[in-house]
């Protein structure tokens, strides 16, 4: 390791690293139109897999089940997606209706501006321009027929859905080959599967939460399209760090326009107190990090990802940042470490307590701290890192098949991706 270090310097290695994310980053830009459709169906499958394998222990034929599934995942994407593009059909107009009164506050602002010395002519015409109601107008249709486009990338992503759910109706001879010769990468994509399908039925189910709860918040205050900006709320519920900030300002606007400057204050601090309140102390306490990433490593992975794969890439951006870190970081004893730079505190405390990173002592359940001073003997390490990936197999095969170890169904029952069946 030393003679590693003298030859490539950390400081080499970093920029080398950088530079494969640039060129891969580069590459993923130029077939964004099928990655990003074909990512989402991947991780939705996987979502949804639980059913599958459910009905599947009930006797259900395996073509019923496949189709099944796939009807759930298909009335739920083109609710979400019909329900929104009707909800707001009506907002255009309702803003142009409003534009003598936006030009008016407008007029307030820059004479206050004016008045403090901090105002002139052009800066007024830049913002004047920038702030019309034509030029909002465009750009919220214009978001809204990125994220919903309902041309090739719903084609795609219907092929996607169809061909990964065939293909996964018989998977435990492949896993069982793959857990057999790289049982590292097999039991960091087992990780992967859970931590993505309890991603997104958390964001899911608190994001309804805090959609109904806007709505009657819009209806108390009278703010017109109050369902449409409810609705906007549980979308943008899925983007990281600012989703609450794209939902909150278009009810504001238009509680400003209709009702005042105290009616706009209260969208915002009453959306605020819902989202800190259910998001931030409520969420937790009930399913803890669903996430495993850092704040600032979520933060980083929107502006990415969105930047790649354009608006959709902010929906999957905590997706695809869990595949890359299964991929690249949870694969390989040596290269867990990593996570004392992209994962959140209790995540990597709660990994030190199972003992997965080899060469560290697992920590008691008190937490106490792990003596780092004391070098842990190769060949106890290596026995404690093939129990810890051991239990993590086990744990997850429970959790695929419902806690059952009851074999005697005809049917066969697939593991979870990346958990080779165990051997009787």
């Amino acid at each position: 390791m030393a003679n590693s270090e003298a030859k490539y310097p950390a400081g080499l290695r970093i920029l080398v690293i950088l530079a494969l994310v640039t060129v891969i980053g580069f590459g993923l830009y130029q077939v964004r139109d099928w990655v990003a459709p074909v990512f989402l169906a991947l991780t939705l499958v996987l979502t949804v897999r639980p059913m599958h394998r459910g009905l599947m222990r009930h006797h259900v034929p395996h073509w019923v089940s496949a189709v099944l599934t796939l009807l759930l995942i298909a009335v739920v994407l083109i609710g979400i997606m019909t329900l929104t593009m009707w909800s707001v059909t009506g907002f255009p107009a309702l803003v142009e209706s409003y534009s003598d009164r936006f030009e008016g506050y407008m007029a307030d602002v820059f004479a206050w501006l004016e008045s403090l010395g901090l105002s002139s002519n052009s800066v007024e015409d830049q913002v004047m321009n920038a702030l019309s109601p034509s030029t909002i107008v465009g750009a919220l249709t214009q978001l809204l027929t990125s994220v919903m486009n309902v041309g090739s990338f719903v084609g795609v992503l219907a092929f996607a859905l169809f061909f990964l759910t065939i293909d996964s109706l018989r998977t435990s001879q492949r896993f069982s080959l793959a857990g057999h010769f790289a049982p590292d990468l097999t039991a960091s994509l087992a990780r992967f599967e859970g931590a993505v399908r309890e991603y997104w039925i958390v964001a899911t189910v608190f994001g309804a939460v805090v959609s109904v709860i806007d709505y009657f918040i819009l209806v108390i205050l009278h703010v017109p399209l109050a369902a449409g900006w409810s609705l906007v709320a549980f979308v943008t519920n899925y983007i990281p760090n600012v989703g609450f900030i794209v939902g909150v300002l278009p009810p504001a606007l238009v509680g400003l326009l209709h009702s005042g400057w105290s009616t706009a204050v209260w969208v915002i601090v009453l959306y605020t107190v819902v989202n800190v309140v259910i998001q931030g102390l409520v969420q937790p306490k009930i399913v803890g990090d669903a996430v495993g990433l850092s704040t600032i490593v979520t933060f980083i992975s929107l502006v990415f990802w969105t930047t790649v794969l354009g608006p959709i890439g902010s929906i999957l951006a905590v997706p695809l940042t869990l595949f890359a870190k299964a991929l690249l970081v949870d694969s390989s004893p040596h290269t867990r470490w990593l996570d004392a730079y992209l994962a959140g505190e209790s995540d990597v405390a709660k990994r030190l307590r199972s003992g997965l990173y080899e060469g560290l002592p697992a920590l008691s359940a008190a937490g106490d701290a792990v003596d780092t001073a004391t070098p842990v003997p190769a060949d106890a390490a290596a026995a404690g890192a093939t129990a810890a990936r051991g239990r993590v197999r086990n744990a997850t095969a429970r959790a695929g098949t419902g806690g059952s170890t009851s074999s005697s169904h005809a049917v066969e029952t697939p593991p979870t991706l990346g958990t080779p069946p165990t051997q009787n």
